[in-house]
C-alpha cells in the first residue's frame, strides 16, 4: 500500500514496501502546559524548539494536532499538508473560542455546508 503526502517542495511516499518513513512525534498541546502556556503568550520557542529536534532526528514528516496547527496558523504560521475538509472546521473552532464569531454563525454556517457535501 503507498500514501503519498505532497507539498509545494517535497512528495513523501509512505509505502509498506519501501523505504521506512519517518514521523516525528505528535505534537499535541491539549492537557500539557509547557506547550500550551507559552501559546497564550505568542511564544512559539519551546514548540519550535520541539520541531527542530525532530527534523535534526531525521523526522520526514511531523504528527501536529489540528486544534495546535489551528493556533499556530493565528499567530503567523504560513503552511501545513492536512486535510482541508477537518482543517477548515477546526479554524472555524478556534475562531469561536477566541471569539471572533459571535453567536457561533460562522461555525453554523460552515458546518452545515460540509454536511451538505457529504451528503451529497
Amino acid at each position: 500500500m503507498k500514501t503519498n503526502i505532497t507539498s509545494e517542495t517535497k512528495t513523501f511516499i509512505i509505502d509498506t514496501n519501501g523505504p521506512f518513513t519517518n514521523i516525528g512525534e505528535k505534537i499535541n498541546p491539549t492537557g500539557r502546559k509547557k506547550l500550551a502556556e507559552p501559546l497564550k503568550e505568542h511564544n512559539f520557542d519551546y514548540d519550535r524548539g520541539l520541531v527542530l529536534k525532530q527534523v535534526e532526528a531525521s523526522a520526514d514528516i511531523l504528527d501536529v494536532n489540528l486544534a495546535f496547527l489551528s493556533l499556530a496558523i493565528t499567530f503567523g504560521a504560513t503552511c501545513a499538508i492536512t486535510d482541508p475538509m477537518k482543517l477548515s472546521l477546526t479554524i472555524r473552532a478556534v475562531d469561536l473560542l477566541l471569539g471572533r464569531d459571535d453567536y457561533a454563525g460562522r461555525y453554523i454556517k460552515h458546518y452545515r455546508k460540509l454536511a451538505a457535501e457529504i451528503e451529497s
